[in-house]
This record gives C-alpha cells, structure tokens and sequence, in this order.
C-alpha cells in the first residue's frame, strides 16, 4: 500500500548496514532492568535530537535521522540499581504517540510503512543488541509546519520473551530541525551511507 515501492527499493541497500555497522552509544538508549524487574532505559533526554539529513525521493520527503539507537546494558551498575537483561529476553520498542501525525518512526530496515500507536518493531533478543530506529519527520503531511520548533515521540520498551518483564515507563524524545546552512539533501542510496559512517 503506501510507498511500497519506495520501502522494497530501501530493504535492498539497507538490511546489511542496519545491522552490521558499529555505532557509538553517545546519545543512545542503554536498556537494562530494574532490582524488581522492570525494563528502564539510561537516556539523556533533556536536549532535543537534531534530524541528520533532508530525504527527497518520489514518494517520500522530510527529515530523517538514526539517532538515537537503543543498546542492551553491557555489565551490571548495582549502585544504580541497573541491571543487564537476561538471556531469553525479547525486548521491542512500542509506539505510544506523536505530536502529530508528520512526526513519523520506521524500523530499523525502513521496510515496512511508519509505525502506528501501540505498533513495535524488536530492538533484540538476549543482552548483546544495538538498534537505530529511523526517525522520521515527513514535510508531505498537511500537518507538517516548518516554523514549529520541536517534535516528540513517546514510546516504551516491551518484553516479549520468556523472561517476562514488565514494560518500562513512558519516555519522550524530542527532535528539532538543522539549521539551513546544516541540512544537506539524502537520497535512497544515502541511507547506507548514513549508517555506514556511524
């Protein structure tokens, strides 16, 4: 249905970098659980994220951006009462809303239409991932106001595995655009690119 085309021709140059490129965990979400068994996530959320690149292609247009990714805590923070996912863990990002429908999320292979509320897509299995969603702000979209300042996401993560936790609290990313001189034109190609460099 919509942007199918557009979404197939992506899978192509995309499902390899999406998943074998190493990333820095700079602004990432770091999930771990909680002593009662919780999932929380370890996320600097007081500034906005900037969207990376303007995407222009037939049937699609806007901001796009891969950051921030989610990544499995690596070692134990008792202090914190932080603690690493077991190993049958299934841990999925789940939509909760947006501030309006131009404000878009995409798996990380940008292989199937925008997500919509209460939608998840898998972040991954055990206690050794690390996921970059696409975050999407689509200028297409009557709603879409460029004189807006900020857009905001709000979602949670889930367990769908055999460990059982209980979904995390509610978390809000905001998202902002470039400024002018910043913003640089992405085509389908440019995806990889963007992933590759990280």
């Amino acid at each position: 249905m919509r942007k199918k085309a557009l979404l197939t021709i992506i899978l192509g140059s995309i499902t390899t970098v999406a998943t074998a490129q190493p990333h820095e965990h700079g602004g990432d979400g770091i999930i771990g659980i909680d002593a009662t068994g919780k999932l929380a996530i370890e996320m600097d959320l007081d500034e906005a994220f900037i969207f990376e690149e303007l995407f222009a292609s037939t049937d699609l247009n806007g901001y796009i951006a891969d950051e921030p990714g989610f990544a499995s805590l690596g070692e134990d923070e008792p202090d914190e009462g932080f603690f690493v996912l077991g190993s049958g863990a299934d841990i999925h990002f789940r939509l909760v809303g947006t501030s309006g429908p131009e404000m878009q999320v995409y798996n990380p292979f940008f292989d199937t239409p925008s997500l919509s509320s209460s939608e998840t897509f898998a972040l991954g299995a055990g206690n050794d991932f690390d996921t970059h969603p696409f975050w999407f702000l689509n200028t297409d979209v009557a709603s879409f106001d460029p004189m807006q300042e900020e857009w905001s996401v709000d979602f949670q993560v889930v367990d769908l595995g055999s460990t059982g936790y209980t979904d995390s609290d509610v978390y809000t990313v905001r998202f902002a655009l470039p400024s002018p001189a910043t913003g640089a034109v992405l085509g389908l190609a440019g995806l990889g690119a963007m992933r590759r460099r990280r």
